[in-house]
């Protein structure tokens, strides 16, 4: 009871109750992108909003409208200036514009979205919370706004709760571009759309350890709250709870799953240390076979110049060779020198060297 107590004293020192004015310029804007429900008197919001609380409310709004036009006229929330502060979704503009059917607010840093603040629009449409700081969409969100067709939420979702969708017969459109679990869209399709809704579901059903920061996150939150205290035990038994369930199984998942790593790591090293060696192998492989090459380079040098040297050799023989043949010409009678000259011509270079017909001893003596 003490700590509870000192959580209440904590509370009401923190809260500050914040109201807010909102600044509309009231035209008529074309729903194009949204819903094709032609052109719509809208309220596009021209003061910087600063809602760093889930318990801010709008309290008063412009009144400058178009001739014969009342808050009652206006169906579309409007925001593009990226310059607010809106951590939480703003609440009171049921109060004065009760039949919105499209809301588009985009680069707000709005950080959650829940069922409380999209159950005052009943008449709902067109949701557009694109690049936003939304990360889980609770089951339930959408359950009071049954005539949603499109809804944009390009944000940083990393979870999405079962039958989020389920309740929405009319959807038509489900923008789920650029988050971290899911990009992925579906347009004029209720088949399609149907089957991303479930992809989506798969794919952003994350771990518990996600939803428990989230909700530990969104208890921080609520301590500057009225909330807090409305909502801590029960959320705290919930958290309880699931944290006796599933602690104990999931580490020692993790416990597997590091062993296995790290016997992993462990192989992989070994291989690395395997392909080092194999390297340095078939680097002095490498290296024996260059030397090997380079003294076969040298050895086919070196009988290229003995094959030079000997056809300078074979080339000397046969000049040496004519040059006996003219002497012993001139040295023999005619008739003689006529048949030995017949003999000489008809032998030809390659015979004298072939079928060895000149001795040594007959040309050095």
């Amino acid at each position: 009871m003490k700590f509870f107590y000192i959580l209440l004293q904590l509370s009401s020192l923190l809260y500050l109750s914040t109201c807010v004015h909102l600044d509309c310029d009231y035209i008529d804007r074309y729903s194009k992108w949204s819903i094709p429900i032609g052109t719509v008197y809208t309220c596009k919001i021209e003061n910087v909003l600063n809602i760093i609380s889930p318990e801010t409310e709008i309290t008063s709004v412009s009144t400058n409208h178009s001739l014969g036009k009342t808050h009652d006229d206006v169906l579309a929330i409007f925001d593009y200036s990226n310059s607010h502060n809106i951590q939480y979704f703003p609440r009171g503009i049921d109060k004065f514009f009760k039949n919105i059917k499209l809301i588009d607010i985009n680069r707000g840093h709005i950080k959650e979205i829940h069922q409380a603040d999209l159950k005052v629009f009943p008449k709902l449409e067109s949701l557009d919370l694109c690049a936003n700081d939304i990360q889980v969409i609770e089951a339930g969100t959408f359950d009071f706004n049954i005539n949603l067709k499109v809804i944009w939420l390009s944000s940083k979702i990393v979870h999405i709760e079962s039958n989020v969708f389920t309740n929405l017969s009319s959807l038509s459109y489900l923008y789920l571009r650029l988050n971290p679990c899911i990009d992925k869209n579906a347009a004029n399709s209720l088949t399609d759309v149907k089957a991303l809704a479930q992809e989506a579901y798969t794919m952003c059903k994350d771990s518990t350890y996600t939803r428990l920061n989230y909700q530990l996150n969104n208890l921080e939150s609520e301590l500057s709250s009225r909330t807090f205290l409305r909502h801590f035990s029960q959320r705290l038994n919930n958290l309880t709870n699931e944290i006796k369930g599933s602690t104990f199984s999931n580490l020692t998942s993790f416990e597997r799953r590091i062993k296995a790593a790290n016997l992993k790591f462990q192989n992989e090293d070994s291989l690395v240390i395997k392909v080092s060696e194999l390297s340095g192998d078939i680097t002095a492989m490498s290296k024996n076979t260059q030397s090997n090459l380079d003294h076969m380079k040298i050895e086919i040098a070196d009988v290229n110049r003995r094959i030079d040297s000997l056809k300078m050799m074979i080339s000397t023989l046969i000049g040496d060779v004519q040059k006996m043949a003219e002497v012993n010409d001139r040295s023999v009678p005619k008739t003689t020198t006529t048949t030995k000259r017949s003999s000489f011509s008809a032998i030809t270079d390659d015979e004298f060297i072939d079928h060895e017909l000149i001795d040594d001893n007959d040309i050095f003596g």
